[in-house]
């Protein structure tokens, strides 16, 4: 099978590195005192940029409060105020509640929500040089579950009326995500929490959409990018002239999990390549957060424990060198494009410079027949963590884990596609 290659650019964007367009980055507890997982900012550092991250997120301690000035971070915030000074990544900062400030849990009532919007405007007038995206709220539609007073789309939108003008008085030009939403069906909340104008009070929106608790078949990163765009879908649908942001700020698979099993590592290790991979060739998803960065513990029934890209003892997983290797693959190339040869098969193409290109490829389906990619001899390939990829003389089996390679420009057309059981 030959494939018909689109080498052209869509727009002058494409023509930016991905490492300047599009955000990688890990969800970390720098911001939690008492997490003795994350002890010091220098260690969180060194793993940083290990993995080579442009952004992180974390939650904000209210004892931002306290502080008058930046100097005053450190006291006030503990660890994650010596970390906005050490950190080079941006980062994505979570205005959340606090149990003593707020003992309803959610501030649902006028008083309420005018202590929460003055805590916010407070910390993007302290914060606003570090750079920050703030984000309005964590899983809000969750409550719902616990408590049917709690978690509902109009007192969210209560909410971000009046903390999102607040926050952009201090930082006009800077980003405010609103949205949070976790484990939202066929995205019903966030879907009705735009009908109703919450894009009127924020600059992105913000998704969790896990699958960890899914059918075994469906906890990839195929489906959850699958999910996000058919949200995309439905926002062109509402609202055909206007470009909604998306933004991943978390997404993960626990490796143990007392509830729902757990995920193998190899798999993980190729969910967070996957997704890599593909979201900066969508230009409507900024980013994706990886929930994150380190293990809080080693108890086998709490999944909590166990999202980690590193251990408990900061041992590096499969999945941080599957990202690790991933991004540096591409953070350098530009105009990013995906094209499907075969149904769920994904051949992605960067360009590293004007002679060269860097290509994906990876397989989704289950068939019977397999699928097959063959290169020019030109090929340089680049390991993906040790993998091995089994292959005939000269055609690679394609398959969930993905091939990674380098070859030059005027070669491309060269690559060629079969499904046979033996090519």
């Amino acid at each position: 099978m030959f494939f018909m290659f689109d080498t052209s650019s869509a727009n002058s964007a494409e023509t930016k590195k991905i490492m300047d367009q599009f955000f990688f980055g890990v969800g970390m507890h720098l911001g939690q005192q008492w997490n003795k997982t994350y002890k010091s900012p220098q260690d969180v550092k060194s793993i940083l940029s290990d993995l080579s991250v442009n952004a992180t997120r974390d939650d904000l301690p209210w004892g931002i409060l306290d502080a008058h000035s930046q100097d005053d971070l450190p006291n006030a915030i503990g660890k994650m105020g010596d970390g906005l000074d050490i950190i080079s990544a941006r980062p994505v900062i979570i205005l959340k509640g606090d149990p003593k400030e707020l003992p309803g849990i959610q501030p649902t009532s006028e008083a309420e929500r005018e202590k929460y919007t003055n805590m916010a405007q407070h910390a993007a007038t302290l914060l606003k040089n570090y750079n920050p995206i703030f984000e309005i709220w964590n899983e809000w539609n969750l409550k719902v579950r616990e408590n049917t007073q709690l978690g509902s789309v109009e007192q969210y939108l209560e909410l971000v009326k009046a903390a999102y003008p607040a926050i952009k008085k201090e930082i006009p030009n800077g980003t405010v995500l609103v949205g949070g939403a976790g484990d939202d069906k066929n995205w019903r909340w966030i879907l009705k929490a735009i009908e109703m104008g919450l894009m009127d009070y924020g600059d992105g929106i913000s998704v969790h959409p896990y699958n960890y608790c899914s059918r075994l078949s469906p906890r990839t990163g195929w489906n959850v990018l699958y999910s996000v765009k058919t949200l995309h879908r439905e926002l062109k649908k509402a609202y055909p002239d206007k470009d909604i942001l998306i933004y991943i700020t978390e997404i993960g698979w626990p490796d143990t999990d007392g509830e729902c099993g757990g995920v193998s590592l190899d798999i993980i290790a190729e969910n967070v390549a996957q997704i890599l991979l593909e979201a900066p060739a969508l230009p409507w998803l900024k980013g994706i957060w990886i929930y994150e960065l380190l293990d809080q513990g080693t108890d086998p029934t709490d999944r909590e424990d166990h999202f980690g890209l590193y251990d408990y003892n900061k041992n590096k997983k499969p999945a941080a060198c599957a990202a690790k290797t991933v991004w540096q693959f591409i953070d350098e190339t530009t105009s990013p494009k995906i094209q499907n040869p075969y149904w769920k098969a994904n051949f992605a193409i960067y360009d590293l410079n004007k002679e060269t290109k860097r290509v994906a490829i990876w397989d989704m389906a289950t068939t019977t027949i397999p699928r097959w990619v063959k290169f020019p001899a030109t090929t340089k390939f680049t390991s993906l963590c040790g993998r091995s990829i089994p292959k005939t003389e000269t055609w690679y089996k394609m398959e969930s884990a993905p091939i990674l390679a380098e070859i030059p420009s005027v070669d491309l057309s060269l690559i060629k596609f079969k499904q046979a059981i033996i090519p």
